[in-house]
């Protein structure tokens, strides 16, 4: 499980970053990073033109996400 790989405190703040990103991004990010799709699933999920067209969402989602999350859990860019 993904919180057993990274530690509780680091879920419920990973949690509460995905709560904050606009519903499509939170979706693409839910469908890959948690349910491991490919880039064409996401795309083809989520009506996007291309699985180009789903990593730069899911890319710049994890992006953000990671600015809302506290500096001491590592992944802070």
């Amino acid at each position: 499980q993904v919180d057993k790989a990274v530690g509780h405190e680091v879920m419920e703040a990973y949690e509460r970053g995905r709560g904050k990103l606009p519903e499509n991004k939170r979706i693409a990010v839910i469908m890959r990073v948690e349910f491991g799709m490919s880039f064409d699933q996401v795309a083809e999920e989520l009506e996007m033109a291309s699985a180009n067209a789903a990593r730069m969402m899911v890319t710049r989602a994890l992006e953000k996400l990671a600015t809302y999350l506290p500096e001491d859990t590592g992944v802070n860019p």
